[in-house]
C-alpha cells in the first residue's frame, strides 16, 4: 500500500484489526481501507498493481501469500454533495414544507 501511495494512485491507506470479536463472520479479523479520489484513481491503482516492474511484484507477492480469504466492498461517503443538496430542504428527517400540516 505504501508503494501506491508513494506513486500517487492512492490518498490513503489504513488497516484496522477486529476487536472484542465484534464482527460477523464475512468481516474476518482484518479491514484494510484504500481512500481514493474516485473510481479512476482506484482504476490506475490496479494498473500498477499489474505492472511488470519488479518492485511492484515483490510486493504483490510478498502480500498475497498472507492472505488466505479476502472479501471486497466500495463505500463513498454519506450523503454525496448532491445529496446534500437535495436533502438541504428536510429539517430533523422531515420535510421543511408540509402541503397538507394546518398553519
Amino acid at each position: 500500500m505504501g508503494l501506491l501511495k508513494s506513486r500517487g494512485v492512492i490518498l490513503d491507506w489504513r488497516l484496522m484489526r477486529r476487536k472484542l470479536n465484534l464482527a460477523d463472520t464475512p468481516y474476518r479479523d482484518l479491514l484494510l481501507e484504500v481512500a481514493v479520489e474516485s473510481l479512476d484513481q482506484l482504476d490506475r491503482a490496479f494498473h500498477v498493481s499489474g505492472e511488470e516492474d519488479e518492485a511492484v511484484n515483490t510486493a504483490y507477492r510478498n502480500v498475497h501469500t498472507l492472505i488466505a480469504h479476502a472479501d471486497f466492498a466500495l463505500y463513498r461517503p454519506f450523503p454525496d454533495s448532491e445529496r446534500v443538496e437535495r436533502m438541504g430542504s428536510y429539517k430533523g428527517g422531515q420535510s421543511a414544507h408540509r402541503p397538507n400540516q394546518r398553519p
